[in-house]
């Protein structure tokens, strides 16, 4: 088998998981923003509850200023007729999480820094600012991979689809967002909406009038400034100075420009966005250039059964990748659902030998077992019967087949970037992973339910295979990682494209080398395909 080196793509281990790491972000999960805004009632009497057992009265005269003040907004919202459409637009997603974030702010301050961990618990459901800066880069994120204009993301137009409006404020934090993430040419879109709405909203303040509220207009200005000066734009940089000094001279960043300016920074490039990759996710289904392949067909796929089948529409040879449809019912897509939400946890990625939290994944996942659910051991034997491969979990003294069915929740322009399935070198040398490895070899195919409809965006695109898959409610896609001969296949190196609008849901089963060494054998020659042995594997190699 050869040998797999994965240095630069990122890798998840379900491990990461299993291990009790827990995050308390919100902007990466739709379900737990939506429980946020409708469960609200439910929080804060649970965190009533708790208060009164801190034994503090200040604590407690806070909240109950704060519970009465917000109960009558809550039942506003719950009578909202069209709160379920506003929670599936980003600007309704990220205006919701600024609205938490900013009233719970107080309350977070009066409970002080180390809360009683009840407290902490039940306020981990409720945005913070980490989910305002998180959900400021899932703007630019958006922005990048769709080519929008910030001008029409302000309106909330996003590819046609329509949703409430964001104000100056908004638009000046995203473009600080974007500053920070070094993307210039957003930045400088962001400032110049920012600039044109807040010269509309307030009037021009000078130095002489320091005890009133000083215009925003100055910091706006020195923020354009300096992202001249880091696109080498020395004369525009320098009159973005003069009149950002005389609006706010005491202003942060009209200080900093200042310094820049004398001490020029270095010329920033900007962070490269795979071409491939943003051309597939605004298609958002695309088959491959030979679509016109005779072996390229769609069928029913017989189980067992004459009566029991599925309709496959292959899409690719080579990589072998093809779809499934209704391999499950709504009721039992629903169920998954309903029953990964309680464990659902920011998913983590493998990073230069660690486990950590990246943008490069928003999304939450958790892991369900066959012993876990009857129906997910009843999926797992269905995936088996239609990929005629083993898709029984590890059990000790057998070779491992197949990981439990991960289920995966995105967020606010949820992704995952370009990755591939099979785990690198560095993850399989870990102690932990030692089990996986040794009696597993690597993952070698996968199988992909989409558990919903995605309005817009969310697509699963391949960018060297020139694939693009869009969500479909009940579908499965499935593909080999591994060529018949023991080659990993590069091709296969496939991306979650960011959820313009709606809710993703997916559960995936990957299946394991070592433990289909005699369901998927070697093809009889180097370059045989997936379709040269499939007729073999679906007779059992009779």
């Amino acid at each position: 088998m050869a040998q797999f080196m994965c240095s630069q793509i990122i890798v998840l281990t379900w491990t990461a998981t299993l291990l009790g790491l827990s995050y308390s972000d919100v902007y990466t999960s739709s379900v737990k923003i939506i429980n946020m805004v409708l469960m609200e009632e439910n929080i804060l009497n649970s965190l009533h509850t708790e208060v009164i057992n801190l034994r503090n009265d200040t604590a407690l005269s806070v909240f109950s200023k704060f519970y009465h003040h917000r109960i009558p907004i809550v039942k506003e919202l719950q009578n909202d007729v069209h709160l379920q459409a506003y929670l599936k637009h980003p600007n309704g997603i990220y205006l919701s999480i600024k609205q938490f974030a900013n009233e719970y702010q107080n309350l977070r301050s009066a409970l002080g820094s180390q809360p009683s961990p009840a407290v902490q618990l039940h306020l981990s459901s409720i945005a913070d600012e980490r989910d305002l800066v998180g959900a400021r880069l899932s703007f630019i994120r958006l922005q990048k991979v769709y080519s929008l204009n910030a001008s029409d993301m302000i309106i909330g137009n996003y590819l046609g689809w329509s949703g409430p409006e964001l104000d100056e404020i908004d638009a000046l934090k995203i473009g600080e967002a974007a500053f920070t993430e070094g993307h210039l040419d957003l930045t400088i879109q962001w400032m110049y909406e920012a600039l044109a709405m807040t010269k509309k909203s307030e009037p021009p303040i000078g130095v002489g009038n320091f005890e009133e509220p000083v215009s925003a207009t100055g910091k706006i200005l020195a923020l354009l400034g300096r992202s001249y000066l880091r696109q080498g734009l020395h004369e525009k940089a320098s009159e973005m100075y003069t009149q950002a000094t005389y609006l706010d001279p005491r202003d942060d960043n009209v200080i900093a420009l200042k310094h820049e300016l004398v001490n020029k920074p270095h010329i920033t490039e900007a962070p490269i966005t795979d071409e491939n990759l943003q051309r597939l996710c605004l298609l958002q289904n695309k088959l491959p250039n030979n679509k016109f392949d005779p072996r390229l067909n769609c069928v029913y796929r017989q189980v067992i059964l004459p009566y029991y089948r599925f309709k496959q529409e292959l899409i690719s040879v080579s990589p072998y990748v093809a779809l499934f449809y209704d391999v499950i019912s709504d009721l039992e897509s629903q169920s998954i659902i309903n029953f990964s939400q309680a464990k659902l946890k920011r998913g983590m990625i493998e990073f230069h030998g660690k486990i950590v939290k990246k943008e490069y994944r928003t999304s939450d996942l958790s892991f369900v077992t066959d012993e876990e659910m009857p129906m997910i051991e009843r999926l797992s034997k269905r995936v088996g019967d239609i990929t005629n491969l083993r898709t029984v979990e590890y059990k000790p003294g057998e070779s491992l087949s197949a990981e439990p069915f991960q289920v995966v929740n995105y967020g606010m322009g949820g992704h995952f970037s370009m990755h591939y399935d099979p785990l690198n070198e560095i993850t399989l040398s870990r102690p932990d992973m030692y089990v996986q490895a040794y009696q597993g070899g690597n993952r070698v195919a996968t199988f992909l339910i989409y558990l919903s409809d995605v309005e817009e965006g969310g697509s699963t695109v391949f960018t060297k295979a020139d694939i693009a898959v869009r969500p479909v409610k009940n579908m499965a896609l499935f593909w080999y990682s591994y060529t018949p001969s023991g080659e990993f296949d590069t091709d296969t190196v496939h991306a979650g494209c960011p959820v313009v609008v709606g809710h993703k849901w997916v559960t995936n089963k990957w299946m394991w080398l070592y433990g289909n060494t005699f369901t998927r054998r070697c093809g009889l020659t180097q370059d045989a395909t997936q379709l040269d042995i499939d007729q073999h594997m679906m007779k059992g190699w009779a």
